[in-house]
């Protein structure tokens, strides 16, 4: 209807000007701190491990998933960060004996919050591709393909070595199929390289 089509274009501009909003924070803050940028090399690897969830529409329930993931990533400046990130995860259906299995990558722009506390508190957002397919019975396997996917990204950056550090982070993960969207919550360790 005319109502929904003027909603969602409504929704188009609101997140195209938010858009605009954090592109202009992210050059302004980058020109103010890049000079404190960390002494060791900006270049970083990650691996994740946590527990997922399917956000889903649908009638059914899934139980609690495995979600593994692995980064690399560069130090902007002391406070942004710029990442390429592989990520897998799996969830079982509780009524039917199938798993969805999600595969994505992504790219990820972070700031951390440069805070005199031990642990640092960030957030960011990632957009990219994942691939999804249905297992049943463990023989069978259906694809459905790809879509477009972005996340919002929160967590604790706690360094535990000049060189590495632990994030406790918890992700919302959007994708073009509004019925299986899903959140994860994890620990996911880096390490400067």
């Amino acid at each position: 209807s005319c109502t929904q089509l003027l909603k969602k274009e409504q929704k188009m501009k609101n997140l195209l000007m938010t858009s605009i909003a954090l592109i202009g924070l992210f050059f302004s803050q980058l020109k103010a701190d890049i000079e404190n940028a960390p002494s060791c090399s900006r270049w970083y690897i990650g691996g994740l491990i946590g527990a997922s969830h399917i956000d889903s529409d649908l009638e059914i329930d899934t139980h609690l998933g495995l979600s593994i993931g692995l980064s690399i990533g560069y130090q902007l400046s002391t406070s942004f960060r710029l990442e390429g990130e592989l990520s897998s995860s799996i969830n079982q259906f509780k009524e039917l004996d199938f798993y969805l299995n999600t595969d994505r990558i992504m790219a990820n722009l972070l700031y951390v919050i440069n805070s005199k506390t031990i642990a640092r508190p960030y957030f960011g957002f990632g957009a990219g591709t994942q691939y999804r397919s249905i297992t049943f019975d463990d023989h069978y396997t259906f694809s459905r393909g790809k879509t477009f996917t972005y996340q919002g990204i929160s967590g604790l950056m706690i360094p535990f070595t000049d060189v590495a550090f632990a994030c406790l982070e918890y992700r919302y993960i959007k994708n073009t199929i509004d019925s299986d969207n899903s959140q994860s919550v994890g620990l996911n360790i880096k390490r400067h390289f």
